[in-house]
């Protein structure tokens, strides 16, 4: 599954966002959400690779979300040792104006090892107010 997500993400094999979309469709089927929003990638790493592969899927899966966070940044998780993505401060700030005060929130990323990512985003979503925050992963690889 790791395969289909790098040839997605790193190959720009965008036909592989449908096989995600469907996958995440069902996955999201009967989940109470008010709002979807992706985890971001940096921007400079979003014009690298000249798209976002959370937003793609979801643009296919037909499924609204709002950018609520800005990567703050570039380093990625999988570049670091489990003790250090662990120990990670945050990596994530608010875009302004954003209002998810009493929201049922539903975040989005592709693939998830130590949870430390999910748990960043959770952190400031909560502090703003947002009443839950589930997650909805597309590939696990959590130890």
């Amino acid at each position: 599954m790791q395969d289909v997500l790098h040839q997605f993400k790193f190959l720009k094999d965008i036909r592989v966002a449908d096989f995600f979309a469907k996958a995440l469709k069902n996955k999201v089927r009967g989940m109470e959400y008010d709002l979807i929003i992706p985890i971001p990638m940096h921007v400079e790493m979003e014009k690298k690779r000249t798209f976002s592969p959370v937003e793609v899927v979801l643009q296919q899966a037909k499924l609204p979300f709002q950018s609520v966070l800005e990567k703050t940044t570039m380093s990625q998780q999988s570049k670091k040792t489990y003790e250090q993505r662990i120990n990670s401060s945050s990596f994530f700030k608010s875009l302004p104006q954003v209002d998810v005060s009493q929201q049922k929130i539903l975040l989005i990323d592709d693939l998830i090892t130590t949870g430390t990512t999910i748990k960043h985003a959770k952190t400031i979503l909560l502090e703003l107010g947002a009443k839950s925050v589930e997650e909805a992963i597309f590939i696990s690889g959590k130890k």
